[in-house]
Parts: structure tokens; sequence; C-alpha cells
């Protein structure tokens, strides 16, 4: 009888390693793999804050639009609080720490795992409904980059050179080269700054 108590004794501890032993694994898959899912949350951040500097440039926004972006924008958030909070958690030292942190290492990688989730599926409804063709994009950045050169080219043509710093004789018509003072040059430079 006593045999046969041991032999199922065995048997349960057997099946209980069997179930820690695949825990164990599910746990270390799990907190192995957050690495991974940063990096490629890390890269989608950057592509979120592209396309969301892309979306302010569109014109012709629609809701759906304005939904996705904002949808963009709330997620961008979150992974930065979230990667926040896993750098604080990480950044510890002790060993005795460490042990502590071991459940919050593995709320952080959950939270981590459901946003890369929810980032594909943002990224999917744009997909499915088309919010953003690459001809808009494209459109929205020439127009940005031209609206750019207008700007530049009209603050350089409105400069009068005389008011420039540095330059004590107004500029001679003839083309020839002018030199200046170096010192009136300092000197309003220093008057400017005080």
């Amino acid at each position: 009888m006593a045999g046969t108590a041991l032999s199922m004794a065995r048997s349960m501890l057997g099946a209980a390693i069997s179930v820690a032993a695949s825990a164990a694994a599910n746990e270390m898959s799990l907190l192995m793999g957050v690495r991974k899912d940063i990096w490629f949350i890390k890269d989608e951040l950057e592509t979120m804050q592209t396309f969301l500097l892309v979306a302010e440039g569109i014109k012709e926004k629609d809701m759906l639009l304005k939904v996705w972006a904002k949808q963009v924008r709330d997620t961008s958030y979150n992974i930065e609080d979230c990667l926040g909070e896993f750098m604080v958690h990480v950044a510890s030292q002790s060993l005795s720490q460490e042990l502590m942190k071991l459940k919050d290492r593995h709320r952080i990688a959950i939270q981590i795992r459901d946003l890369k989730s929810r980032i594909e599926d943002v990224s999917s409804r744009n997909t499915r409904y088309n919010l953003i063709e690459k001809n808009q994009i494209t459109r929205a950045i020439d127009e940005r980059d031209s609206c750019m050169e207008d700007i530049r080219n009209h603050s350089a043509s409105n400069i009068d050179e005389t008011e420039l710093v540095g330059f004590s004789k107004p500029k001679e018509e003839d083309g020839a080269s002018q030199s200046y003072d170096h010192t009136t040059f300092w000197q309003g430079s220093i008057e400017e700054e005080t």
C-alpha cells in the first residue's frame, strides 16, 4: 500500500513538474521575446510619427483619416509610456530587486505584446479602409517642400543688407569686392547680445 501511495505521489509530482516546466518555458519565451517586440515597436513608433507628420500635411482630410490619426497618436503615446516603464524596471541592478520585479517584468511583457497586437490592428485598418494612399503622401510631401522653398526664397529676397550686423557701408554697385571692418562686426554682435 505504501508503494502504491508512493507511486501515485511520484506520478503526481512528475505531472506537476511537467506543468511547472511548461509554465516556466512559456514565461521565459514571453520575457525573452520582449526584446524582439521592443525593436518592432520602436520601428513602428518611428513610422507612426512620420505618418502623423504626413497626415498633418494632407489638406483633404476625411473623418476616417482623422479617427485613424487619433488612434495612431494614442497608440504611440501608450508605446512611449510602456517603454519608459520597461526601462525603469530594467535599470535596477540588485538581484533581490530583480527577483521582486519579475512580476512587473511579466506585466510589462504582456503590455508590450498587447501593444504589438494593437499596432498590427491599426496598421491593417489603413490597408482595409485605404485611408492613406501613396499618392496622397507624395502630394503632401511635395506641397510641404514647395511651401518651405517658397518661404526660403521669400525670406532671402526681403533681407535689407544695410540691416545686417557687420556691414558698416552700403554695398558697392559696381560689383567690386568689398571689405568690412572686423571690429565693427564684433562690436555689433556684442551689442546685439547685451
